[in-house]
């Protein structure tokens, strides 16, 4: 391959090295200065083995960021952190969907049991109550809050279940009268 010849830009010491290095950058032997080795453009040369090329200096290293080491976190540390950010107590969510389907599935065998709809009514309001009671527990509210608002939902649901369904008939035999 081809030698390169050039001067160093900050102390003008004459540097020769392989065509190999062209437009890397190196340091200069004499200063320590950095530079880019320049290519050798295709214009023939009066003298051949005297070729001298201007060298500019490579751009000053970026700076590196210091990444901070990790902290690995157990799940309880995870626990901890999730409680102080949202106030809430992330392994409450878990007890308030078993009770909630345990609720709802105590009633729909109580009713497939023949049970009176008191009863039933008792079961759902009961199973509102334990799951208000949890998800007051879990958002870091009053319990007294918590349980009247599960049993507000509960008597709303055991309202609007009736009303729902008799609109869904009332639609359905109008759809037939036609």
């Amino acid at each position: 391959m081809s030698e390169i010849k050039f001067a160093c830009p900050h102390c003008s010491q004459h540097i020769a090295c392989d065509g190999d290095y062209a437009e890397l950058s190196i340091e200069c032997p004499s200063c320590g200065g950095t530079m880019v080795v320049p290519r050798l453009t295709a214009t023939p040369s009066a003298h051949p083995a005297m070729v001298v090329v201007a060298s500019t200096t490579s751009s000053p290293p970026r700076q590196s960021q210091t990444i901070p080491t990790l902290d690995f976190w157990i799940e309880r540390k995870w626990d901890e952190h999730s409680r102080d950010a949202t106030g809430t107590d992330p392994n409450m969510g878990s007890f308030v969907f078993v009770s909630l389907i345990a609720t709802l599935a105590l009633a729909f065998v109580m009713m497939l049991r023949g049970f009176s709809v008191g009863s039933i009514a008792g079961c759902l309001v009961l199973g509102g109550m334990i799951t208000g009671f949890l998800l007051a527990k879990r958002n870091g509210e009053s319990p007294v809050k918590g349980i009247a608002s599960g049993v507000v939902v509960v008597v709303v649901l055991m309202v609007l279940t009736p009303v729902l369904a008799l609109g869904i008939l009332f639609m359905g035999c109008t759809v037939c009268a036609k």
